[in-house]
């Protein structure tokens, strides 16, 4: 209950004089937000069954500029930041460390560098998208940080090295494909 309290304040703090209106009283006509047929700048808010912050939404001039989703812990979920043509989004684990981070284009398909990481907060993997798949130079990683294989994917196939390395950084294999195929070992 302190949590909410003192969470509550902070919007306060943030959006000035005004409180936050619920996200159920938020109109979206042609994607604009309006509140009380104006057009909205402030937070919208939403609360579960016990009373806790779920979703803040935060809008400026109609448009949605962050959406945060929150444990019932109080902890942050995720968030999801709005640009002009991209959306970026972060995921955390309850502990509040970083779980993955991804881009989108406005109709949620991934584009850019996707990474996700281990609960201990090290790199678990970075891929990289276009248009929904797998394009580009692709990494995991062992718990420990260390590079476990990378491998070279064009349109979601493999097409290019794919190398597999020991704990300790040694190259243990390298193969080739071509379009999927592979060529050399």
């Amino acid at each position: 209950m302190y949590k909410n309290f003192i969470y509550l304040i902070l919007i306060s703090l943030f959006i000035g004089c005004e409180n936050p209106v619920s996200v159920n009283d938020i109109k979206n006509i042609d994607n604009v937000a309006y509140h009380n047929n104006k057009v909205f700048t402030g937070i919208a808010v939403d609360f579960d069954e016990n009373e806790n912050v779920r979703v803040k939404v935060s809008y400026k001039d109609g448009f949605k500029i962050l959406t945060e989703l929150f444990y019932s812990s109080g902890n942050v979920q995720s968030e999801w930041k709005y640009g002009a043509s991209q959306i970026s989004v972060r995921r955390f684990y309850k502990s509040g460390k970083v779980e993955s981070e991804e881009i989108f284009d406005k109709k949620l398909v991934r584009n850019g560098l996707s990474k996700s990481y281990y609960k201990n907060g090290r790199l678990k993997r970075e891929w990289n998208f276009k248009n929904g798949v797998r394009d580009g130079l692709q990494k995991n990683y062992y718990g420990d940080g260390s590079l476990s294989d990378e491998t070279e994917t064009k349109n979601g196939v493999q097409n290019g090295y794919m190398r597999i390395y020991s704990r300790d950084g040694k190259l243990e294999k390298e193969v080739y494909y071509k379009e999927g195929t592979q060529i050399k070992i």
